[in-house]
């Protein structure tokens, strides 16, 4: 998200450049511009885009996911899975929720 914002920089090139769907990263910046109720403000938190899986990766790994699929690891090795219609809120609450726990 932060590198499309950089000056000079194309949405779609960023999209592209981390193989993902432009409008998908069209719509993280839409919904990154509504106002976020007073009492819970929206951070962002840094990520890295890692290469696909080797080969030898188990098949559930291997699998073919549709676009707009996310998979979050934390340091812990936590997997949080996700596809593009995840709604927010909940997102939040699990992620909160992993955060304290942690």
């Amino acid at each position: 998200m932060a590198e499309s914002y950089e000056p000079g920089a194309s949405v779609s090139i960023v999209a592209r450049r981390h193989d993902l769907n432009a409008n998908l990263l069209f719509t993280w910046r839409r919904q990154m511009r509504k106002p976020a109720p007073a009492a819970e403000p929206m951070n962002l938190i840094p990520i890295e885009v890692l290469a696909a899986p080797a080969a030898s990766a188990p098949a559930e790994a291997r699998r073919s996911d549709p676009r707009g699929a996310m998979e979050i690891i934390l340091i812990s090795g936590v997997r949080v899975r996700m596809d593009a219609e995840v709604n927010e809120a909940a997102l939040t609450r699990v992620l909160s929720a992993l955060k304290a726990a942690a």
